[in-house]
């Protein structure tokens, strides 16, 4: 039995922004301190801002995909 599962933009766009959110707060602070100890400031303002390119690439990604949703496009 095939199930029709999809995504509409509003639910992936709380997924990656649950995505990121789940690395900032889980796994950053500790990298950072151990990598850059009194500087991690510096880091983690670089890193926010790749991240929120990162974050609108994947949205003007999706956006272009709107015919199909997440989970036929990761089958291809």
């Amino acid at each position: 039995m095939k199930q029709n599962i999809s995504l509409n933009s509003k639910e992936l766009t709380t997924i990656l922004i649950n995505v990121l959110l789940v690395k900032l707060f889980f796994v950053f602070p500790k990298k950072l301190i151990t990598n850059s100890g009194n500087a991690a400031w510096l880091q983690f303002i670089y890193l926010a801002i790749i991240s929120v390119l990162a974050f609108f690439l994947l949205l003007a990604c999706q956006k272009k995909c709107t015919t199909k949703n997440i989970i036929e496009l990761s089958e291809k």
